[in-house]
């Protein structure tokens, strides 16, 4: 049984405020109301961060560049919004990402139903019979990766029907992707595989972390289901090389 918890531990907090301080150089959490604009040498992309009513924007020069030179820079409304993003820099080729959201949990006790196994290479016929199944767009968007540190997979009858894993994201943080087939959805693999995933980060003394799109209902219902604390709203804007 998955234990619930109103907050996460001390060492938890520090470790995520730890992470995010880190990636964007701006005291986390929050406390302005107007949006924090900061240029980071390490970050190919923007990031947008908001928490309640505050927003830290951080990503590479030019890209910050251009915000301090928008009007709509002042107004977070106006400014975490994908039409106003795409607008800001309609004159680069990029990718607009979000508004997602960024939830944490510490909860332990065992999995939900543990009725899968971890995956190994020789399972990769399975993953890409899941690949073909799902499709690029929603394979690309789940970011499960058999090189990942922690694999998981429910099969049935032959075929991947659920997968999951994690990635650590600086020191402390779990990072946790999942699948499923698209026949059974609805259906509580996800959260099986999510809980699998938390119980697995937690013996190895990790923060389970979930991010999906806000639109993505059924999802965020997982992070519900499974005690995880909303911790922020983010998008990011991707910008792609010219050749």
């Amino acid at each position: 049984m998955q234990n619930s918890g109103d907050e996460l531990d001390v060492s938890s907090k520090i470790a995520i405020q730890d992470y995010w301080q880190k990636t964007l150089q701006v005291k986390i959490p929050l406390e302005t109301t107007g949006p924090i604009l900061k240029a980071t040498s390490e970050q190919k992309f923007l990031t947008l961060f908001k928490q309640g009513e505050s927003l830290a924007v951080s990503g590479p020069q030019h890209a910050i560049d251009q915000l301090n030179s928008c009007e709509s820079k002042t107004k977070i409304s106006q400014l975490f919004s994908k039409s106003s993003l795409d607008d800001i820099f309609s004159n680069v080729p990029h990718t607009v990402l979000g508004p997602a959201y960024l939830g944490y949990s510490d909860a332990h006790g065992t999995p939900v139903e543990n009725t899968g196994r971890f995956l190994l290479a020789e399972d990769n016929s399975l993953m890409n019979a899941l690949r073909e199944a799902v499709g690029e767009v929603d394979w690309e968007a789940g970011g499960v990766d058999m090189e990942s540190p922690c694999v998981l997979g429910v099969c049935e009858r032959g075929k991947l029907l659920a997968v999951g894993s994690f990635d650590i994201w600086g020191d402390k943080i779990a990072h946790h992707c999942v699948l499923t087939h698209p026949r059974v959805r609805g259906k509580g693999y996800g959260t099986k595989i999510v809980s699998w995933l938390q119980h697995e980060a937690k013996k190895r003394d990790l923060v389970s972390q979930y991010r999906t799109l806000l639109k993505n209902e059924a999802s965020i219902n997982v992070a519900r289901k499974l005690f995880f604390l909303e911790f922020a709203t983010t998008m990011a804007v991707q910008f792609q090389t010219r050749d």
